[in-house]
């Protein structure tokens, strides 16, 4: 149920920055606070990290990679849930 969610949430955070503007990662929407891209990588690091503790190997990492989640990642291939390439 947990790789379903997260699949959900990658395909929905997909279909909304799919035509974003290149300089969108950079948006932050007051003075001190997190960029787009920022909060982006943060929500990968949390779903990376349920991810983990469901697998039994409970890891944290801090990421600046905000794509790696989305349906279709900086490489142009199809990603899981679990960040690995997916199969079919």
């Amino acid at each position: 149920m947990l790789r379903h969610t997260l699949a959900t949430l990658a395909y929905r955070a997909g279909k909304v920055l799919r035509d974003a503007p290149p300089e969108f990662q950079a948006f932050r929407p007051s003075e001190g606070g997190r960029s787009a891209g920022q909060i982006l990588a943060h929500m990968g690091d949390l779903m990376d990290w349920s991810v983990s503790i469901v697998e039994r190997r409970e890891a944290w990492k801090d990421s600046n990679a905000p794509l790696r989640w989305l349906p279709r990642g900086p490489a142009g291939g199809r990603r899981s849930a679990g960040g690995r390439p997916a199969r079919g």
